[in-house]
């Protein structure tokens, strides 16, 4: 049974059975005055909810035809009054009231799915890079911790596209070409203005610096200029503040290794590709 049809399913149920419940009192105690058929309000307002304006009216048809039914089983009810103006009033009443609870009902839930459309609509945006498309910091740090409660090793790397005057079309550069160097599996998102961020599957941290040596590589080589760092678990640390800081200090000694050279690459003891 489909999840959207087991509640509408079930209001129907309880309607058909507060409709034999009803019509049965109806039958065995109803006096004149008593008011029984009143109860045929409820099994109305069930099937409206349940399936709409149309659903409403013809419950409140056939509640109706109960209570005219009703008359004729209860000795104690003149049968004049099955055919009488106050049971066209009723069928009147019923239906109106079918038709009104089940317009409600429905534009009800046409809003709730509206808003919860808007909401997940929200939530995405609230996790994306306006500039890229790609996640944010949010989006980050949820990716980070999944994967941390995940309890497999895995790498974070940092690229950097550095403080060129052209950082912004930069950046945009690096959101379209780095992923196309990335397994599907992996999460890539802007952590900063000019710094990307990627978690990926990586065991070893010398294998990480090797996928961070050739991304740099690859990415240069194709008109953006990228520095990396990286870091992994659980061998820099097993929180997402441990990671970042590890992969930043890599970063920053990559990029004075590129630019001024201060000590050889072996020196850092990095992985890298001059």
């Amino acid at each position: 049974m489909s999840a959207a049809l087991a509640p509408t399913r079930v209001l129907l149920t309880l309607s058909l059975l507060a409709q034999t419940g009803v019509f049965a009192a109806f039958c065995l105690f109803e006096r004149p005055g008593l008011g029984i058929g009143h109860g045929y309000y409820l099994a109305i307002g069930l099937a409206a909810v349940a399936s709409g304006p149309l659903g409403g009216a013809l419950a409140g048809v056939l509640s109706t035809g109960l209570f005219v039914g009703g008359v004729y089983v209860n000795v104690a009810i003149p049968t004049a009054e099955a055919l009488s103006v106050s049971t066209t009033i009723r069928c009147v009443m019923y239906v109106s009231a079918g038709v009104l609870l089940g317009w409600y009902s429905r534009r009800n839930r046409e809003l709730t799915t509206d808003l919860t459309r808007a909401l997940d609509e929200l939530r995405v945006l609230a996790a994306r890079d306006v500039h890229t498309g790609l996640g944010n910091t949010r989006a980050f740090e949820d990716a980070i911790t999944r994967r941390l409660a995940g309890g497999r090793p895995f790498a974070l790397l940092l690229a950097s596209v550095g403080n060129d005057e052209d950082v912004a079309e930069l950046a945009r550069e690096l959101s379209t070409r780095l992923p196309r160097h990335l397994p599907a599996d992996a999460n890539v998102t802007r952590v900063g203005h000019d710094t990307f961020a990627v978690l990926l599957e990586c065991a070893e941290r010398e294998q990480a610096g090797l996928v961070a040596a050739q991304l740099e590589r690859a990415l240069t080589a194709q008109g953006t200029p990228v520095t990396m760092g990286w870091a992994t678990t659980p061998a820099d640390g097993d929180s997402p503040l441990a990671l970042y800081r590890a992969a930043e200090e890599r970063l920053y000694v990559r990029r004075m290794v590129l630019t001024e050279r201060p000590v050889p690459a072996a020196a850092s003891g990095l992985s890298v590709v001059p």
